[in-house]
C-alpha cells in the first residue's frame, strides 16, 4: 500500500512529495519531463532497501503548485530545497529531464548528494544518429516553441481523451507498454485527468522542455557540469530509447570513463516502469559493487 504524499513548504516554494516508505539515508528519485511521482511506483518498494524513498513533482508538474519561472533553474532549485530539508546526504535517481535537473544538482550541491543514478538522462544527441526517433525529436521541439507549443499541446489534449494520452505517452516512454503494471495505468490516468484542469499545466510543459533543449545545446557548459559531479555515478539506458538517443548516453560516458553505463535492450526511455525486476538487479548490483550504501535491512 502506498504511503500517502504530502504538500512541502521549501524554502523556494511548495511542492508535493510523495513518501514511498522505507528508513535510513533519503532516496529521492526525479520524474522527466510530463512525468511526475508515479514514474517511480514499480521500484520503489526495491528501493527502500536504500533508504526512504521520496518522489518530489516537480513545480508545475503532478500535483505541485505552479511556479513563476519554469526551466531546469526552478526544478534544481526545489530538489536541493528537498535534499537540504533531509538529515544526510541522499541517493538521487532521475530520469529524463530529471535525470539532467539530477546531474547540475549534485554538480552544484556535491554535499547533498552521496550517489546518482541517472536513467535515460536527457543528453545531446549527434543529429546524424541513426537511433534518433525524428517524430519524437520534432514534437518535443515543437512542444518548446512559444505560441506554437501550448496551441500544439491544447489542440492534442482537445482531440484526445485522457485515456488515449496515457496510451500515445506509454507507446513513447516504453518498448513494451502492455508490461507496466494496471495500477501504475490507472493512477497515471487519475493524474492526466487532473492535469486538465490545472491552469499551470501547458506552460509547465512548454517552459520546461525549451530551457531543457537550451542546456542541451550548450553543450562545453554541460561538459564542465559533468567534470564537476564527485558522486560515483551509475547510468542505466533503454536499448529502445525513442526519446534520449544513443549517441546523447554515449556523449555523457565519454565526458566520464569512470561512471558506470548499463544497457536494459528490451527497454525504452522509462525502463523502471517496464521492467522494474531488471533495473533493480542493475542498480543492486551496482550498490554491492561499488559499496556506495548499504542496505537499510
Amino acid at each position: 500500500m502506498q504511503v500517502p504524499g504530502e504538500f512541502l513548504r521549501l524554502q523556494h516554494g511548495t511542492i508535493y512529495v510523495h513518501d514511498f516508505g522505507g528508513s535510513g539515508a533519503p532516496v529521492v528519485a526525479v520524474h522527466g519531463l510530463g512525468g511526475a511521482h508515479l514514474n517511480w511506483m514499480t521500484v520503489a518498494s526495491g528501493l527502500t532497501r536504500y533508504g526512504h524513498v521520496l518522489a518530489p513533482d516537480l513545480p508545475g508538474f503532478g500535483y505541485s503548485p505552479p511556479a513563476r519561472r519554469y526551466g531546469l533553474a526552478t526544478h534544481c532549485r526545489a530538489v536541493i530545497d528537498l535534499l537540504a530539508a533531509q538529515d544526510q546526504p541522499a541517493l538521487l535517481i532521475g530520469n529524463s529531464m530529471g535525470g539532467l535537473v539530477s546531474l547540475f544538482v549534485a554538480a552544484a550541491r556535491p554535499d547533498l548528494v552521496e550517489s546518482l543514478i541517472l536513467v535515460a538522462p536527457a543528453t545531446p544527441p549527434r543529429l546524424q544518429d541513426p537511433t534518433l526517433d525524428r517524430l519524437v525529436a520534432k514534437r518535443l521541439l515543437l512542444q518548446g516553441v512559444p505560441f506554437v507549443g501550448p496551441d500544439m499541446i491544447r489542440r492534442y489534449w482537445r482531440s484526445a481523451s485522457p485515456a488515449r494520452q496515457m496510451a500515445d505517452t506509454l507507446s513513447i516512454v516504453c518498448h513494451h507498454p502492455d508490461r507496466v503494471p494496471k495500477d501504475v495505468i490507472a493512477a497515471s490516468l487519475a493524474l492526466a485527468t487532473a492535469r486538465r484542469h490545472q491552469p499551470w499545466a501547458v506552460a509547465a510543459l512548454v517552459g520546461s522542455g525549451r530551457s531543457t533543449g537550451k542546456h542541451l545545446a550548450a553543450r562545453k557548459r554541460l561538459a564542465a557540469t559533468v567534470a564537476r559531479i564527485e558522486a560515483p555515478t551509475l547510468v542505466i539506458k533503454g536499448g529502445h530509447d525513442r526519446v534520449v538517443a544513443g549517441s546523447g548516453i554515449d556523449w555523457l560516458s565519454s565526458q566520464r570513463a569512470d561512471w558506470s553505463v548499463k544497457v536494459m535492450e528490451d527497454a525504452g526511455h522509462c525502463p523502471q516502469l517496464e521492467a522494474p525486476a531488471e533495473f533493480m538487479a542493475l542498480v543492486d548490483d551496482w550498490v554491492e559493487s561499488r559499496q556506495t550504501i548499504r542496505p537499510t535491512g
